[in-house]
């Protein structure tokens, strides 16, 4: 049903750290196909760790490549394409996380950077409104998606309740409906969505949720390790951005 023959999918090699890169993608995507209708933004590096622990982390380089791969490339990106959405009624889909509305310890610096985003976008959505444009942008607030990297790195998926855990397939059909709904926000996997914004925002409790037993920091290290061997071994970076 939302299937595209093989002749219809071009992949284009770019470094989303790097601005000239992100800028040169829609010019490319336009001489493959002519026009564009719809953009969904969904890259992101997703270093893993407490971040007093990673000291590789708290470099600034490091940081600077982090919001340049995960804020600044969707702006420019958006910037870029703007100006043909506006010609055909298009519509972005921005793919952030809840983690841009909850704190977690164990990716501070990626729910910074998805912080961030929302910031920006949700803003641009008033701002679009405002100017009387005919493009739309969503926010997508993703949950836990059961991706093979997700379940090779945590020794804790058993254990989450499967309400909190979201279909790969399940996922991939909800932001493709998007485009037909332009909902404002969009959240996925639902209830792990309304229980995390609930807690986060009407209890006083919610650190001491996330902190479920004595080991969870260290678990935090364990996992940031993972994530890192992981990156190695399949050559795409989740946890260093070197």
């Amino acid at each position: 049903e939302y299937g595209a023959a093989p002749d219809d999918v071009h992949l284009i090699q770019c470094d989303m750290s790097d601005m000239d890169q992100t800028q040169s993608l829609v010019p490319k995507a336009l001489e493959l196909y002519g026009k564009i209708d719809h953009v969904i933004l969904n890259h992101a590096a997703t270093p893993s760790g407490p971040f007093l622990d990673m000291p590789h982390q708290q470099k600034p380089q490091f940081l600077e490549k982090l919001f340049r791969t995960n804020v600044f490339s969707f702006i420019q990106t958006t910037l870029a394409v703007l100006p043909e959405l506006e010609k055909h009624a298009g519509h972005i889909l921005v793919t952030s996380s809840l983690a841009g509305e909850l704190p977690f310890f164990v990716n501070g610096p990626y729910a910074s950077s998805k912080h961030a985003l929302n910031g920006f976008f949700y803003s641009l959505q008033q701002e679009l409104l405002a100017k009387g444009s005919n493009v739309t942008v969503s926010v997508a607030a993703l949950g836990i998606i059961m991706t093979k990297e997700i379940t090779k790195i945590s020794d804790h998926i058993e254990t989450i309740p499967d309400y909190f855990k979201g279909d790969l397939v399940e996922c991939a059909v909800v932001m493709i409906d998007n485009f037909v709904t332009r909902a404002r926000s969009v959240t996925y996997p639902v209830l792990s969505g309304i229980l995390g914004r609930f807690v986060w925002w009407f209890t006083p409790f919610f650190h001491e949720m996330i902190l479920y037993d004595e080991r969870a920091y260290q678990d935090g290290v364990t996992l940031s390790d993972k994530a890192r061997e992981l990156s190695k071994t399949h050559g795409y970076q989740t946890n260093n951005l070197s």
